[in-house]
């Protein structure tokens, strides 16, 4: 069965369209591109193109740029001798000579030595969905060279990657079927890799890997879950759009395997909660919210975490209104360090601290923490959510951060209360989509969009002043978008209170 296919990403003999950039290979064939970020060079050595949309009309030139890749990378060196580009490519590989047959005796012999050197360098270091994808790779090469069919070389890399895998469902999907490394485009990821096992395991006859429906229905259902009503996924932690199918594509792969979306959250009448992952989903009229309640990530591998706890997102119908900044790179860089800062979401931040102490490109020292489970509670006809974190708890004076949302059938209230002793300094960020117009009246600001119209007004109070400032919007991997934030401060003793009122234009 054909796999979910992704953004084409050849677009001319030699020229690639990753990240939003384009370059070409240099005249001397070499295949570490300079100038793009390693990221790019990362995206170039998957071979992703070989299952992209319209893939089929490009096969002569893929067969060139595979042979092209073997005369100019020999084994161990060079970027495509990184476990992680490595076994993103032999699952290519090996995907593209099933769709239909592909791969000449140079490339079948190129493949085995790649699965051969994979197995001696799986990233058990790194673990998380590195350690992940080369488990994945190691079952592709397995099962491609037969090795179902016994106990040689072949059936050593399937039994190594089988291990890897069980062990990784285990460790890295949550009871509600989040992924644990809280980024919902690392989820979506492993999702594809999952429908790919399974779809190649029916391929090949070999009824283990239906194993795995389960885990898949789950993450499905997560998946389907923590999507704004645009159809993608919201920007917690490092996140973007079009770095593979699309969450539709992913569902509509899953229902051709037979496998639907099985939806584990708590739920009740305009809410829905995953409490393992903290995503809290509420409905009030036209809005949907998406709050994060949870850890920025497993303690091992905190590196797709950002400083956002309680941070959230919110749309109006299909347009989103609020946003968190997103993540536009990848290296060690201060728009990193920018995009992964308190400052670029949806919550708060207290005396120009970040929540979570992130640092380089991947690293965070001390990190928040929730106070338990987000509570929900419905009382006359309104939702009440409640939750908090002790990242700040290491600044004098143990200030805590906690966070209230009220929704009814129109109207969303968040009251943001600072808890501890001494005086401070607390900043309430709210960051807009680029469609959306934000203008001042009187003590109100009034949402508005060119084309849908008036959308709401939101009033904000507890603050001493209060700044309609420009920001960007990173919704994709290279992609810079002006947009504007409302930075609303106070200084003074704890504790301190924000509280914001979003109500649609038309419940007034």
């Amino acid at each position: 069965m054909t796999p979910a296919l992704g953004k084409q990403s050849l677009v001319g003999p030699a020229t690639f369209d990753h990240l939003n950039q384009k370059f070409s290979l240099p005249n001397d064939g070499a295949w570490d591109v300079a100038g793009p970020s390693r990221l790019w060079n990362y995206h170039l050595h998957y071979f992703d193109d070989l299952m992209a949309e319209g893939f089929l009309e490009r096969r002569g030139r893929h067969r060139d740029l595979v042979q092209s890749w073997i005369r100019h990378n020999p084994p161990m060196q060079g970027t495509g001798w990184e476990p992680y580009p490595l076994s993103r490519r032999v699952v290519n590989w090996i995907k593209a000579d099933l769709t239909p047959s592909f791969l000449d005796n140079a490339a079948l012999s190129s493949l085995a030595v790649q699965a051969r050197y994979l197995t001696r360098r799986c990233e058990r270091h790194l673990q998380g969905n590195h350690l992940w994808i080369n488990a994945k790779a190691l079952i592709f090469a397995g099962l491609f060279f037969d090795g179902a069919a016994g106990p040689g070389e072949a059936g050593k890399w399937l039994a190594q990657g089988m291990l890897l895998a069980g062990r990784g469902i285990k460790d890295q999907v949550k009871p509600d079927g989040g992924h644990y490394e809280q980024s919902p485009m690392y989820h979506a990821f492993m999702v594809e890799d999952l429908l790919d096992l399974i779809n190649l395991g029916r391929a090949c006859a070999w009824a283990e890997l239906d194993g795995f429906k389960e885990t898949a229905a789950r993450m499905l259902g997560y998946l389907q879950g923590v999507c704004h009503p645009d159809g993608q996924i919201v920007l917690f932690n490092d996140a973007a759009f079009n770095m593979g199918p699309s969450p539709g594509q992913l569902l509509d792969y899953g229902q051709r395997l037979g496998i639907g979306p099985v939806n584990v959250s708590e739920q009740g009448e305009g809410w829905r909660h995953y409490p393992d992952s903290g995503v809290v989903c509420l409905k009030a009229g036209s809005w949907t919210l998406f709050w994060d309640t949870g850890p920025i990530g497993p303690d091992h591998i905190p590196g797709h975490a950002h400083a956002d706890s309680l941070t959230l997102e919110l749309s109006w119908n299909r347009q989103r209104v609020i946003v968190d900044t997103g993540t536009g790179e990848y290296g060690v860089s201060p728009e990193r360090l920018h995009q992964r800062g308190t400052s670029a979401h949806n919550t708060v931040m207290i005396d120009g601290r970040n929540s979570s102490e992130v640092w380089a490109g991947f690293r965070v020292a001390r990190r928040a923490r929730p106070l338990g489970r987000a509570t929900i509670t419905q009382v006359d006809g309104q939702t009440i959510c409640r939750a908090g974190h002790d990242g700040y708890k290491r600044i004098r004076g143990e200030v805590l951060h906690w966070r209230k949302i009220i929704t009814d059938k129109e109207n969303i209230v968040i009251e943001d209360e600072i808890q501890g002793r001494g005086q401070h300094l607390a900043e309430l960020f709210w960051h807009f989509h680029p469609e959306i117009d934000v203008r001042p009246s009187d003590d109100k600001w009034f949402l508005l969009h060119a084309g849908l119209g008036k959308i709401g007004e939101m009033t904000i109070q507890g603050a001493e002043d209060i700044q309609l400032i420009f920001a960007t919007y990173h919704p994709e991997f290279g992609l810079s978008l002006e947009t504007k934030k409302l930075v609303a401060k106070t200084r003074g003793p704890l504790p301190i209170k924000f509280l914001t009122r979003i109500s649609s234009f038309n419940s007034q």
